[in-house]
């Protein structure tokens, strides 16, 4: 079974070095790596061509984060389908193995998710262990970075939102959580090491623009929602 795994990239080479030589480094499984960069004028062409030649290459304008997954996931091959954007890295060689082994097991989940930890200077843990419909709607999810799915589901599901800027990953998962069709499966382990310089780490898109967007998710989801009830996001973030 091969593992597909899109990486967006912009005008980032030193990040996109080490998260190309994270994804060649996992051991025991067959992978697609589908690299979208947004035209970058820096080395990343270089990087590209000697590090990456047997990668899937898409090459657009930059249209934001969501619209280049979009695009990689167009290209998907693979069984399974994950996110590795640039700067990341996975946390050891075997952790596509053990996703690949987690997908075989029966009854076979539809998409597993499980914990990251974000680069030093923070360390930061960020589990997945206690995501559920109820942490959902306190707008809790699991981290991105932990999430994979099975190729067929992930088409059948649809793609990211683009009109959000920070959150429709998290709309992504609410769509798979409250799906009844579907079943998901937390790995107890940890999947990424998280670059901690992202757009929806900044404090300004944290409190403001992430918060009305997750509320947003919820409601376009056909889900009671209130402002109110997403302040319990934070207890599950300190209970970390």
């Amino acid at each position: 079974m091969i593992v597909s795994i899109v990486t967006i990239t912009r005008n980032n080479a030193a990040g996109l070095l080490r998260t190309i030589g994270s994804v060649r480094s996992q051991k025991g499984v067959d992978i697609e790596h589908i690299i979208v960069d947004g035209n970058s004028t820096d080395s990343t062409e270089l990087i590209l061509r000697a590090e990456a030649p047997r990668a899937v290459i898409v090459r657009r304008n930059p249209a934001g984060v969501y619209d280049a997954l979009n695009a990689g996931l167009a290209q998907v091959r693979g069984f399974i389908t994950g996110v590795l954007h640039a700067g990341d890295e996975f946390s050891d060689p075997y952790v596509l193995a053990d996703v690949l082994q987690a997908f075989r097991t029966e009854p076979a989940p539809h998409y597993i998710y499980g914990d990251i930890h974000y680069a030093a200077p923070s360390g930061r843990r960020y589990s997945g262990r206690h995501a559920s419909r109820i942490s959902l709607l306190h707008g809790y999810a699991p981290p991105h970075p932990s999430l994979f799915v099975a190729s067929h589901v992930q088409r059948t599901v649809g793609n990211y939102r683009t009109d959000m800027v920070t959150a429709a990953d998290f709309e992504m998962f609410v769509r798979l959580f409250f799906d009844d069709r579907l079943r998901g499966k937390y790995l107890n382990r940890d999947m990424v090491c998280m670059d901690s310089h992202g757009i929806s780490g900044k404090w300004m898109n944290r409190i403001f623009v992430n918060n009305r967007e997750r509320l947003a998710a919820l409601r376009g989801n056909g889900l009671k929602a209130s402002p109110l009830a997403l302040l319990k996001r934070y207890i599950y973030l300190f209970r970390q």
